[in-house]
């Protein structure tokens, strides 16, 4: 559980120094942030906090099923536009990068209508996975299932279908057992279409914004 409480302190998101205005995190489950900024960022934290709801007037809201190590990346996010990438002990003491925290954390994103956020939580995915061997003690799995439970449709869904397609046999039999039956048509397709092709990982995923979210809409202005 996190519960998510706003500070009114004066500080907006286009303040220079973001050291004076960062987030404090007490309890591992409480999150202390600035009003601007987690309106200016999130529609859906702006119509809460300045709408009609309780949460406008306790300023204030419990988010019962969100791990806190989750939204303390979407906190990080919101304060520096960046977050360090969430690791995962594998095989032989390896680390890898933790995609179930990933995926929670783009589904977050995706709840809270913060599509910047969920394109830069897949530019992290997209990095990574160019850069280890997924098969070598990675929870990809775990994306896969997440991705399929939320939304078979969305971007993340299409590229975990894609990076299960078009990788090597070895992280295929690593991970199709972890394969949800809401994916498992398009990789079915996806396999079909590939063994025409031949393509290579690098060819057949395509670029990172084949992924992204559409941005309807910019954060709203600050006063």
């Amino acid at each position: 559980m996190v519960m998510v409480v706003i500070s009114t302190n004066g500080c907006s998101p286009a303040a220079s120094n973001h050291d004076t205005c960062k987030a404090v995190e007490s309890n591992n489950q409480t999150f202390i942030i600035h009003k601007e900024y987690i309106c200016f960022y999130s529609p859906f934290f702006d119509a809460a906090f300045n709408g009609k709801f309780k949460e406008a007037e306790s300023q204030s809201m419990p988010l019962e099923d969100v791990d806190p190590a989750v939204f303390g990346l979407l906190v990080h996010w919101v304060y520096h536009q960046k977050f360090d990438l969430p690791r995962v002990e594998g095989k032989e003491g390896k680390f890898s990068a933790d995609y179930e925290k990933l995926a929670e954390l783009w589904i977050l994103a995706q709840r809270t209508l913060m599509p910047a956020l969920q394109n830069h939580v897949v530019d992290v995915i997209f990095d990574s996975l160019s850069r280890q061997d997924l098969w070598d003690g990675s929870n990809f799995g775990r994306l896969m299932e997440l991705a399929g439970e939320n939304d078979p449709t969305s971007p993340l869904s299409r590229l975990a279908i894609n990076t299960l397609v078009y990788s090597c046999v070895l992280f295929f039999d690593a991970q199709v057992s972890s394969t949800p039956p809401s994916l498992a048509v398009s990789i079915m397709k996806g396999l079909k279409m590939n063994h025409a092709e031949r393509k290579s990982w690098d060819e057949g995923i395509g670029g990172n914004s084949s992924y992204h979210v559409a941005r309807t809409s910019e954060p709203r202005k600050q006063n």
